[in-house]
């Protein structure tokens, strides 16, 4: 049988740290629309914990152990196969329906026509400094096929909580500011912020609402 709609394997090829984000939304979005997946290859408590292995690895390899460096890639070969597996499995099940795929947290091969998906992982997310006070920009590669995106930018200081509930952000903040940026464009840049360390993240947007927040990236500006 011919698949005219899967789930595309890019993640295999993203870093280990978005692959840990990647994975809490196929955990996520599979855990929400179980009644469709009756016998997944891995459950969901076994993807869990494969993901957490990940996290632990590396920031074991942030230490720059031998060893550490060596349960990485043990790690991320794990991750890889199990979902790998995952992904076929729900290509199989949703039968060329797209929004099955999409809805368990994977990407479609077949792009969408309008903006009635929800934003999936910006599977893209980067940072670049700048030598000029207070500047950065953020930018993430447009997830294709999805249209009428709004790209939404966060840069908070150290020590500011921002979760994410459905489709409300909740910050917590101990008299500290956080600043969001909400663009049409995939790219943007922030300016006249205080030298001191932020984490940045960033989420899509549309009529369906929010994608999954992007793992955050730190930053300090001149």
């Amino acid at each position: 049988m011919t698949l005219s709609v899967k789930a595309l394997l890019t993640f295999i090829k993203i870093t280990p740290e978005l692959k840990v984000t990647f994975g809490k939304g196929v955990i996520t979005g599979i855990g929400n629309t179980i009644a469709k997946f009756t016998n997944l290859p891995y459950t969901i408590l076994e993807l869990t914990g494969l993901n957490n292995a990940l996290n632990t690895a590396i920031a074991s390899a942030a230490l720059g152990l031998k060893t550490s460096k060596s349960d990485l890639k043990t790690a991320v070969k794990n991750w890889n196969n199990a979902f790998r597996q995952t992904a076929n499995y729900v290509s199989v099940t949703a039968a060329g329906d797209e929004n099955v795929i999409i809805n368990a947290g994977f990407e479609a091969s077949k792009a969408t026509s309008s903006a009635g998906v929800l934003p999936t992982l910006f599977l893209v997310f980067k940072l670049v400094a700048s030598t000029v006070k207070g500047l950065f920009r953020a930018s993430v590669a447009p997830i294709t096929g999805v249209k009428n995106l709004t790209y939404v930018f966060v840069s908070s200081p150290t020590g500011v909580v921002i979760t994410q509930i459905n489709n409300t952000l909740v910050v917590t903040s101990a008299g500290v500011s956080t600043y969001i940026k909400i663009s049409t464009s995939h790219a943007v840049a922030f300016s006249n912020l205080p030298a001191i360390p932020m984490n940045v993240t960033a989420f899509g947007v549309n009529n369906k609402g929010m994608g999954p927040m992007n793992t955050s990236l730190p930053i300090t500006t001149q």
